[in-house]
């Protein structure tokens, strides 16, 4: 029987269960007990670790395990919702969420993405800040038209100046961008094969 793992991610904390009934187990959200989850993951070698998106919470653990070469997938919570009220999981505690989050990995098996890294990593995370910086440059100019004098003082340095790095584009076109394409990088990952239930120790 194939394995899988839920992860539930806080800000502090990491609940994670093997199987949709295993036990429950604590990890402080750190990278001391980060790096203790990854071998133990890597010893239980799951089919897949699931793990919800947590507003960056989830970032750190992400990473750690997809360098590791762990079957990681991040998924949105609202699919994990939907899935948990067609089972008739609606009550919200990080124990039933870890369970449910497993119990989603076996019925649902989402497929597996690269998770970026390195370069990869980078450009994600610059294209992410061009898109916020964008919403607030839009939403500064249709302020301005309404504003006093003085206020616009204030919002007028948002359209006259922009980082070094703001004409990176999504689609990857620009000398910066190639350039960071061209890096080495290590996005790719080894899906370790699936062993039996018999195979992973009761132990947290």
């Amino acid at each position: 029987m194939a394995i899988n793992v839920g992860i539930d991610v806080s800000k502090h904390s990491l609940d994670w269960s093997v199987g949709s009934e295993g036990s429950i187990c604590h990890a402080k959200n750190e990278p001391r007990s980060i790096a203790q989850l990854t071998r133990r993951l890597v010893e239980i070698d799951p089919e897949r670790i699931v793990v919800e998106s947590t507003g960056g919470y989830e970032r750190v653990v992400v990473e750690k395990l997809a360098e590791a070469g762990l079957p990681i997938i991040v998924v949105i919570p609202r699919r994990v919702r939907s899935f948990g009220e067609g089972v008739g999981s609606l009550a919200k505690t990080d124990a039933i969420d870890a369970r449910l989050l497993a119990l989603f990995g076996e019925k649902a098996q989402p497929p597996f993405r690269p998770i970026p890294q390195g370069t990869d990593r980078l450009l994600a995370d610059l294209v992410a800040r061009r898109r916020q910086i964008v919403s607030i440059i839009v939403a500064e100019k249709n302020r301005r038209d309404t504003a006093s004098r003085v206020v616009r003082r204030t919002i007028d340095p948002w359209s006259e100046h922009s980082p070094s790095w703001f004409a990176i584009s999504s689609d990857r076109s620009t000398p910066c961008c190639t350039k960071m394409q061209n890096a080495p990088n290590s996005s790719n990952y080894s899906r370790p094969s699936p062993v039996s239930v018999q195979a992973w120790p009761a132990r947290c």
